[in-house]
């Protein structure tokens, strides 16, 4: 699935997506949990470099993505923050 396919996928899900408000370039897929339920998932170190541009020390963006949003658990489709590794050639 496409950057475009997922965007669209989420504008005509019937079911509303939960998305972390100013991060929609920070999506890197949808994953399936327990129960069969959807949701988003971002990549946590694309939204720490992002809070750091938006003006916040590294210290700063850890503790803000760490309190208010990997924090702010809001249901079954709160959305999951992952690392991906980066490549080391």
């Amino acid at each position: 699935m496409t950057s475009e396919q997922l965007k669209e996928y989420i504008d005509e899900s019937e079911e509303p997506f939960l998305q972390p408000n100013g991060f929609e370039d920070c999506l890197v897929g949808l994953v399936q949990g327990f129960g069969g339920h959807e949701t988003l998932a971002y990549d946590q170190d694309k939204i720490i470099q992002k809070l750091q541009a938006d003006g916040m020390s590294l210290e700063e963006a850890i503790e803000y993505f760490d309190y208010n949003i990997i924090g702010a658990y809001v249901g079954p489709k709160t959305p999951v923050y992952i690392t991906i590794p980066k490549n080391e050639n």
